[in-house]
């Protein structure tokens, strides 16, 4: 069993180290199903990543699998591609992988081709990075659900503006929502009590291409620590203890 011979509905896939699980789920009150990755050693309740947000199955026919031409495929019953990697230069020998900092990697003989850590649903993992390209305009944000039944691209999103000072934003729509004021090195000075953050380990880094991207890091002891963008708006740090802190 595994991603690379097909993973069907009742079949889930774990991380070397037993920290995640990629499968089928359903989420509270609802029927459809969604292809996700949640912490190994908790519910499902803590869905970190879904690939097919706006395409959900609307039965258990759904598998998952590299096809022939060496992407990452979602088919539903009717083995019509709902999701894709979309490589256009994979190659038919490739092989999947989920990792134990929760990403989930397709690789070649060479190299990694795609990885979930950059297509980022709601929740920010360590070593995870949200980033603006200053010249291009590429963004890669968070996104929210809808609603707790319902993992589709919600209102809100979260990443980094490096127009003028650089932060990072909350939007609701294309409207500014909240905003952590500027990084000064350490921290957003205007988060409250951003010092007694748990493994506080955040970092922005600027390369030479023009992309601002913010990151974090945690020690082996918080691996279970993670960020999340609620239907509401908010931002909340999670850990395996499940203590929530709201940013606002």
């Amino acid at each position: 069993m595994g991603i690379n011979s097909g993973t069907t509905n009742s079949e889930t896939i774990v991380s070397n180290g037993s920290l995640f699980k990629l499968g089928f789920f359903s989420p509270s009150n609802s029927t459809k199903r969604y292809v996700g990755i949640w912490y190994g050693k908790t519910s499902v309740s803590s869905v970190v990543w879904v690939a097919n947000r706006d395409k959900p199955l609307n039965d258990t026919s759904g598998i998952m699998k590299i096809s022939e031409d060496g992407n990452l495929q979602i088919l539903n019953g009717e083995k019509e591609v709902i999701r894709s990697s979309n490589v256009s230069n994979a190659v038919s020998n490739t092989t999947a992988q989920l990792l134990d900092s929760g990403n989930l990697v397709l690789k070649d003989d060479r190299r990694i081709i795609w990885e979930s850590f950059q297509h980022p649903s709601h929740a920010l993992l360590a070593n995870m990075k949200l980033s603006t390209n200053m010249y291009t305009g590429e963004r890669r944000v968070l996104t929210s659900w809808k609603k707790a039944s319902d993992p589709s691209i919600g209102s809100f999103s979260v990443g980094v503006d490096p127009s003028n000072i650089t932060q990072t934003f909350i939007w609701n729509g294309s409207h500014p929502y909240y905003r952590t004021g500027p990084w000064n090195g350490q921290i957003f000075i205007g988060v409250a009590n951003m010092n007694s953050f748990v493994g506080n380990g955040f970092r922005m880094d600027h390369d030479e291409e023009g992309t601002v991207s913010v990151s974090f890091t945690t020690s082996d002891d918080f691996l279970s620590l993670y960020f999340t963008l609620t239907p509401e708006g908010t931002m909340e740090e999670i850990n395996r203890q499940k203590e929530d802190w709201e940013v606002r």
